[in-house]
Protein backbone atom coordinates (compact mmCIF):
# COMPACT_ATOMS: atom_id res chain seq x y z
CA UNK A 1 0.00 0.00 0.00
CA UNK A 2 1.19 3.47 -0.96
CA UNK A 3 2.26 5.74 2.67
CA UNK A 4 -0.18 8.25 2.85
CA UNK A 5 1.88 11.40 3.50
CA UNK A 6 -0.69 13.00 6.00
CA UNK A 7 -0.53 16.28 4.28
CA UNK A 8 -4.51 16.69 3.89
CA UNK A 9 -7.55 15.33 5.90
CA UNK A 10 -7.98 12.68 2.39
CA UNK A 11 -4.70 11.35 3.07
CA UNK A 12 -5.18 10.99 6.99
CA UNK A 13 -8.87 9.07 5.87
CA UNK A 14 -6.48 7.18 4.27
CA UNK A 15 -4.46 5.55 6.10
CA UNK A 16 -6.42 5.53 9.16
CA UNK A 17 -9.05 2.79 7.14
CA UNK A 18 -6.07 1.03 5.41
CA UNK A 19 -6.92 0.61 2.12
CA UNK A 20 -5.28 0.94 -0.56
CA UNK A 21 -5.13 3.64 -3.41
CA UNK A 22 -6.78 2.16 -5.95
CA UNK A 23 -9.41 0.99 -3.83
CA UNK A 24 -10.33 4.03 -2.59
CA UNK A 25 -10.38 5.52 -6.37
CA UNK A 26 -13.15 2.64 -6.80
CA UNK A 27 -15.09 3.70 -4.09
CA UNK A 28 -15.23 7.37 -4.15
CA UNK A 29 -15.70 6.88 -8.41
CA UNK A 30 -12.24 8.97 -9.27
CA UNK A 31 -8.86 7.80 -10.76
CA UNK A 32 -6.58 6.93 -8.39
CA UNK A 33 -3.98 10.22 -9.78
CA UNK A 34 -6.88 12.24 -8.72
CA UNK A 35 -6.24 10.48 -5.39
CA UNK A 36 -2.98 11.18 -4.96
CA UNK A 37 -3.41 14.53 -6.19
CA UNK A 38 -6.06 15.13 -3.41
CA UNK A 39 -4.11 13.51 -1.26
CA UNK A 40 -1.11 15.18 -1.63
CA UNK A 41 -2.65 18.86 -1.62
CA UNK A 42 -2.16 19.56 -5.14
CA UNK A 43 -5.76 19.36 -6.22
CA UNK A 44 -8.05 21.18 -3.80
CA UNK A 45 -10.78 19.00 -2.02
CA UNK A 46 -13.86 19.66 -4.01
CA UNK A 47 -17.29 19.88 -2.34
CA UNK A 48 -19.39 17.10 -4.02
CA UNK A 49 -16.09 14.59 -3.73
CA UNK A 50 -16.10 15.50 0.25
CA UNK A 51 -19.34 14.69 0.35
CA UNK A 52 -19.45 11.08 -1.40
CA UNK A 53 -16.16 10.75 1.28
CA UNK A 54 -18.47 11.48 4.16
CA UNK A 55 -21.24 9.08 2.83
CA UNK A 56 -18.85 6.15 1.77
CA UNK A 57 -16.55 6.42 4.90
CA UNK A 58 -18.75 7.56 7.70
CA UNK A 59 -16.04 10.67 8.03
CA UNK A 60 -17.20 13.73 9.02
CA UNK A 61 -17.54 16.41 6.57
CA UNK A 62 -16.61 19.07 8.51
CA UNK A 63 -13.32 17.64 9.57
CA UNK A 64 -12.51 16.99 5.70
CA UNK A 65 -13.41 20.38 4.60
CA UNK A 66 -11.52 22.40 7.65
CA UNK A 67 -8.20 20.66 5.92
CA UNK A 68 -5.98 20.18 8.95
CA UNK A 69 -4.73 16.99 8.83
CA UNK A 70 -3.41 17.69 12.46
CA UNK A 71 -6.78 17.84 14.13
CA UNK A 72 -8.22 14.47 15.62
CA UNK A 73 -10.43 12.75 12.90
CA UNK A 74 -13.67 12.37 14.02
CA UNK A 75 -17.20 10.74 12.19
CA UNK A 76 -20.20 12.37 11.01
CA UNK A 77 -21.84 11.56 14.65
CA UNK A 78 -18.72 13.44 16.30
CA UNK A 79 -17.15 10.21 17.68
CA UNK A 80 -13.70 9.39 17.02
CA UNK A 81 -13.02 8.12 13.96
CA UNK A 82 -12.08 4.36 13.46
CA UNK A 83 -11.19 1.47 10.84
CA UNK A 84 -14.62 0.05 12.15
CA UNK A 85 -16.77 3.34 11.29
CA UNK A 86 -15.33 2.55 8.08
CA UNK A 87 -16.26 -0.67 7.76
CA UNK A 88 -19.68 -0.40 9.44
CA UNK A 89 -20.37 2.38 6.75
CA UNK A 90 -19.30 0.21 3.81
CA UNK A 91 -21.25 -2.61 5.21
CA UNK A 92 -24.48 -1.37 6.33
CA UNK A 93 -24.26 2.00 3.48
CA UNK A 94 -26.17 3.61 6.06
CA UNK A 95 -26.73 7.22 4.03
CA UNK A 96 -25.17 9.52 6.58
CA UNK A 97 -26.99 12.68 5.12
CA UNK A 98 -30.85 11.96 6.22
CA UNK A 99 -29.84 11.91 10.33
CA UNK A 100 -32.50 11.62 12.93
CA UNK A 101 -34.77 14.45 13.66
CA UNK A 102 -33.39 15.15 16.49
CA UNK A 103 -30.47 15.46 15.29
CA UNK A 104 -31.58 18.20 13.16
CA UNK A 105 -33.10 19.78 15.80
CA UNK A 106 -30.30 20.31 17.90
CA UNK A 107 -28.32 21.49 15.05
CA UNK A 108 -31.36 23.91 13.54
CA UNK A 109 -31.03 25.41 17.70
CA UNK A 110 -27.02 25.37 17.51
CA UNK A 111 -27.12 27.61 14.26
CA UNK A 112 -30.17 29.74 15.17
CA UNK A 113 -27.72 30.75 18.33
CA UNK A 114 -24.85 31.40 16.38
CA UNK A 115 -26.61 33.43 13.60
CA UNK A 116 -28.33 35.65 16.92
CA UNK A 117 -24.96 36.02 18.41
CA UNK A 118 -23.44 37.26 15.47
CA UNK A 119 -25.95 39.82 14.73
CA UNK A 120 -25.50 41.04 18.34
CA UNK A 121 -21.96 41.16 18.15
CA UNK A 122 -22.65 43.29 14.89
CA UNK A 123 -24.94 45.46 16.42
CA UNK A 124 -22.86 46.37 19.82
CA UNK A 125 -19.86 47.39 16.94
CA UNK A 126 -22.48 49.53 14.99
CA UNK A 127 -22.08 47.56 12.20
CA UNK A 128 -25.44 45.53 12.35
CA UNK A 129 -26.94 46.24 8.57
CA UNK A 130 -23.94 44.88 7.02
CA UNK A 131 -23.93 41.56 8.97
CA UNK A 132 -27.87 41.59 8.11
CA UNK A 133 -27.21 41.83 4.15
CA UNK A 134 -24.17 39.53 4.39
CA UNK A 135 -26.43 36.91 6.44
CA UNK A 136 -29.54 37.40 4.02
CA UNK A 137 -27.18 37.06 0.86
CA UNK A 138 -25.65 33.95 2.57
CA UNK A 139 -28.87 32.18 2.91
CA UNK A 140 -30.33 33.56 -0.39
CA UNK A 141 -26.92 31.63 -1.89
CA UNK A 142 -27.78 28.53 0.28
CA UNK A 143 -31.31 28.21 -0.82
CA UNK A 144 -30.75 28.60 -4.43
CA UNK A 145 -28.20 25.80 -4.26
CA UNK A 146 -30.22 23.43 -1.71
CA UNK A 147 -34.18 25.01 -1.77
CA UNK A 148 -36.07 25.32 0.90
CA UNK A 149 -39.14 23.39 2.36
CA UNK A 150 -42.05 26.06 2.05
CA UNK A 151 -44.10 23.82 4.40
CA UNK A 152 -41.68 25.18 7.13
CA UNK A 153 -41.18 28.58 6.00
CA UNK A 154 -41.42 30.87 2.92
CA UNK A 155 -41.42 34.36 2.35
CA UNK A 156 -42.79 36.91 -0.29
CA UNK A 157 -38.97 38.57 -1.72
CA UNK A 158 -35.56 38.36 -0.64
CA UNK A 159 -34.84 39.93 2.14
CA UNK A 160 -38.76 39.68 3.67
CA UNK A 161 -39.29 37.83 6.90
CA UNK A 162 -42.41 35.85 7.23
CA UNK A 163 -42.67 36.41 11.31
CA UNK A 164 -45.68 34.05 11.81
CA UNK A 165 -44.29 31.63 9.70
CA UNK A 166 -40.52 32.02 11.80
CA UNK A 167 -42.16 31.48 15.33
CA UNK A 168 -44.12 28.84 14.89
CA UNK A 169 -40.99 26.74 13.10
CA UNK A 170 -38.68 27.60 15.91
CA UNK A 171 -41.51 26.96 18.69
CA UNK A 172 -41.55 23.26 16.60
CA UNK A 173 -38.13 23.05 16.74
CA UNK A 174 -38.03 23.93 20.58
CA UNK A 175 -40.73 21.62 21.44
CA UNK A 176 -39.51 18.63 20.13
CA UNK A 177 -36.11 19.58 21.89
CA UNK A 178 -37.75 19.39 24.56
CA UNK A 179 -39.36 16.29 23.91
CA UNK A 180 -35.83 14.62 23.43
CA UNK A 181 -34.11 16.62 27.01
CA UNK A 182 -37.76 14.78 28.81
CA UNK A 183 -36.97 11.10 27.15
CA UNK A 184 -32.95 11.59 27.71
CA UNK A 185 -34.38 12.25 31.61
CA UNK A 186 -36.60 9.33 31.81
CA UNK A 187 -33.87 7.12 30.71
CA UNK A 188 -31.58 8.51 32.93
CA UNK A 189 -33.99 8.41 35.70
CA UNK A 190 -34.62 4.48 35.01
CA UNK A 191 -31.23 3.62 34.28
CA UNK A 192 -29.96 5.15 37.72
CA UNK A 193 -30.17 2.46 40.71
CA UNK A 194 -32.27 2.99 43.48
CA UNK A 195 -29.83 3.33 46.43
CA UNK A 196 -30.00 -0.12 48.42
CA UNK A 197 -31.48 -0.31 52.46
CA UNK A 198 -29.38 -0.83 54.68
CA UNK A 199 -30.34 -4.34 55.71
CA UNK A 200 -29.52 -4.61 60.25
CA UNK A 201 -27.09 -6.95 61.18
CA UNK A 202 -28.44 -10.20 62.43
CA UNK A 203 -25.49 -10.33 64.49
CA UNK A 204 -26.08 -9.46 68.63
CA UNK A 205 -23.37 -8.11 70.18
CA UNK A 206 -22.07 -8.20 74.03
CA UNK A 207 -21.93 -5.31 76.16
Amino acid sequence: MRTSSRRTTAAVLRQIVGIKDFEMAEILGRSKYTIHDIESGRLKLSHSLATKMFHETGISLDWLLNEDPNAPPISGRGEPYTKEIFEKAQTEKIYHDQPHPIFRNINALGSCAWLIAILESASAHKNYYMALYKVRTALDSLQGEFGMDEKVYQHSAPGNVNDGMAIAALKEVLARYKQLQDRVKGVQRHATPKPRKKQPSGRKYRR
